[in-house]
């Protein structure tokens, strides 16, 4: 079995630490955790989430016998990967990516069967015939080859799937897998796009340890699915063995009686009614017609083969083939009900008149699906209609198309195979309410007091605000005052657990903070800052008749350095994203007589 993934272990490993805030990809921003320090920090519940989806798909493409090609050129992951795909025996590329790896992979092969061909020649004392010179040439053709394209030398085929580390760094490969709709799973810090990838495992892609760390999981689920497939093939020649022994004691028993007529009569029964059966079954699926099966398509998402088969089945009766198919998902609903829906696409609407809007996430358990078309289309029909109802209760048994919704989910468990839920359900009221979707990942609804000019831009800016900063909280007057304190203190141990490691490296420490939110300054403490400031300047020798213009932007330092937990959960009090010089309650100010009421997320 694979290990099991804790994330005191990913930590321990800097799996968290992504890069510099000015170089994110806004795209990670759904496995972003929070800012640090000006550095981004992954959200390691999603990464071990993630992790676990990958080594479930590389265990079954493992199982299948398809290859899976590691790819890392970078310095810090060559060794790593080129020790742990080794130990998998999978192919891998740790040096310079050859072009048209994998779209020109004939000619690929044939520089590799070069390379086996000068291995026949040294074997058959051919290269022995030839001068030293030209021996020489050879030798250091074979060294070339074996640098570049040694690891690769048992890929007889295109892989079933390519493992990445560092996408950004290794974009010709990603581009090559597109073109040939090869699934890639990759390493995904914070200043790349995971678009572009089917299988994210967010996160630092850079610390030997961090890649180190992923990779040992990766592997073990690889050379687990590899001994699957190694046990199923032991069980079957077992089993053939088995099967064989009373056949073959049977048939030399049989030889006497090899040419009496009744026993070739019943085998040639034998086989007619089989083929009679198959013929009468092939019957019945010709009389479904094209029509037949498309109707019931329309009407319950299903494959073409399920719902063919249902009205088989059914003998063509529609109403029993949807039944089926509802059976046939309950089961499956059933079976996968304790599994966690974490993926998924969030939709948002807003109603005719602006007073009301309402947030939904429709769930599914791979990332896969939540990008497929049909099912970012169902999750869009069911935020239209969740516009009618107050909570989720409520919409679970509005009628869809003849049915509940609870009903049509159960139904596209079975179609889709994964656990389909409502996953959040949030609903807001306002004289005016508007709604921002990120990337089918992330939607948001607030509502404003009133419909001031240019209202719709005012609510699309906020929304947009909530969606990719992570607001939890309208002002920082709302925090609970002993979450506050329980934060403080996790945060404090958090840097001085990083000034440990950065002393012993000899580098700057990280201020700590003794505050982190502005309900914690007191009238008290800010006097006592700003006694402290004065007494700094007067240390400084700073002439008392300036000290008025320097105080302000000291204690302006004060307070922005003592409410980083403002900053990252407080709307109000964050920094607006498209002018960071105001705070997002300065923006809103400057729209005249208007507030938030509130938001969902």
């Amino acid at each position: 079995m694979a290990n099991n993934i804790e994330v005191k272990d990913l930590l321990e490993a800097g799996v968290h630490f992504g890069h510099l805030t000015r170089k994110w990809d806004p795209n990670m921003a759904p496995y972003i955790y929070m800012e640090r320090n000006g550095i981004h920090i992954i959200n390691l519940y999603k990464t071990v989430a993630k992790i676990e989806e990958a080594n479930e798909a590389l265990k079954k493409i493992a199982a299948s016998g398809r290859k899976i090609l590691f790819v890392a050129t970078k310095k810090q992951a060559k060794d790593i990967v080129a020790e742990k795909a080794g130990k998998a025996n999978m192919p891998y590329i740790t040096e310079r990516w050859p072009g048209g790896m994998l779209t020109n992979f004939v000619t690929i092969r044939k520089a590799v069967k070069k390379m086996a061909s000068i291995d026949r020649m040294k074997k058959d004392g051919t290269f022995m015939t030839l001068s030293k010179k030209e021996r020489l040439q050879v030798d250091r053709l074979r060294a070339k080859l074996e640098k570049n394209l040694g690891s690769i030398s048992d890929m007889t085929r295109l892989p079933g799937a390519l493992f990445v580390v560092d996408i950004k760094r290794e974009h010709i490969a990603i581009k090559e897998a597109q073109k040939l709709n090869i699934p890639i799973f990759a390493m995904v810090d914070t200043n790349s796009d995971p678009r572009e990838v089917e299988y994210v495992i967010p996160a630092n892609d850079d610390a030997s340890k961090s890649i180190e760390n992923i990779l040992t999981h990766v592997t073990d689920a690889v050379i687990e699915g590899l001994s699957e497939r190694k046990a199923e093939k032991e069980a079957k020649k077992a089993e053939k063995e088995v099967a064989a022994a009373p056949k073959a004691e049977a048939k030399k028993e049989a030889v006497p009686a090899k040419k009496e007529a009744p026993a070739k009569k019943k085998k040639n029964n034998y086989y007619l009614t089989l083929m009679h059966a198959s013929t009468l079954k092939q019957n019945k699926m010709a009389k479904i017609t094209a029509a037949e099966v498309g109707k019931l398509r329309k009407a319950t998402g299903a494959g073409m083969m399920d719902c063919k088969k249902a009205l088989v089945e059914a003998e063509g009766d529609f109403d029993k083939a949807i039944d089926i198919l509802r059976k046939k998902g309950q089961k499956v609903a059933a079976k996968r009900a304790d599994r966690e829906s974490s993926e998924g696409v969030a939709a948002a609407k807003v109603n005719d008149d602006n007073t009301a809007g309402v947030a939904i996430v429709l769930g599914c358990e791979t990332d896969f699906v939540g990008k497929n078309e049909s099912f970012v289309a169902l999750a869009k029909q069911f935020a239209d209609l969740a516009i009618g109802y107050n909570s989720k209760e409520e919409f679970l048994t509005a009628d869809f198309g003849g049915i509940t919704v609870a009903e049509k989910l159960t139904e596209q468990t079975g179609v889709i195979g994964e656990k389909i839920d409502i996953n959040a359900f949030e609903k807001i009221e306002a004289p005016y309410v508007g709604s921002y979707v990120h990337i089918n990942k992330i939607a948001a609804v607030v509502g404003l007091s009133s419909k001031v000019d240019n209202v719709e831009v005012l609510a699309k800016d906020l929304a947009m605000q909530i969606a990719s900063m992570g607001a939890t909280t309208l002002s920082y007057k709302d925090f609970d005052s002993t979450y506050v304190s329980s934060e403080t203190e996790a945060r404090i141990a958090a840097i001085e657990k990083d000034n440990e490691e950065l002393e012993r490296l000899g580098k700057t420490l990280k201020n700590v903070p003794k505050y982190i939110s502005m309900s914690q300054l007191t009238e008290e403490i800010l006097g006592q800052a700003e006694e402290d400031a004065k007494a700094e300047l007067k240390a400084e020798g700073k002439p008392e008749k300036i000290w008025d213009r320097i105080l302000p932007g000291k204690m302006e330092r004060f307070i922005s350095d003592n409410t980083t937990l403002d900053k990252e959960f407080a709307l109000l009090d964050q920094n607006f994203i498209k002018d960071e010089k105001k705070t997002v309650a300065e923006y809103v100010k400057t729209y005249g007589d208007v507030e938030v009421t509130g938001f969902k997320r």
